[in-house]
């Protein structure tokens, strides 16, 4: 039990580390931003809509599988965590 307490604290904070929001969001602006105002200085409306539209696609998708993959895996992280209910 006592080894499992201070775990339940540590792999939350491991997990924020990898993927922290504000580094994601710096990271996407860096890249999205320019090339979008790159895409309307061309003043070509429909290309620039295309962009967009691929985009918020791909990054929907990206969402949905990871989405996906989180909700087939929770069943292995519960029994990980929850070790003394999943093995009686």
């Amino acid at each position: 039990m006592l080894v499992r307490f201070p775990m339940s604290f540590y792999l939350p904070t491991v997990f924020l580390t990898f993927y922290d929001a504000s580094l994601l969001k710096v990271r996407f602006l860096k890249l999205f931003v320019p090339v979008l105002a790159e895409y309307n200085a061309e003043n070509d409306l429909d290309k620039t809509r295309e962009f967009v539209a691929k985009v918020s696609g791909s990054l929907g998708m990206i969402v949905t599988l990871v989405t996906l993959v989180a909700m087939v895996a929770s069943p292995v992280v519960a029994a990980l965590f929850g070790t003394g209910w999943f093995i009686d």
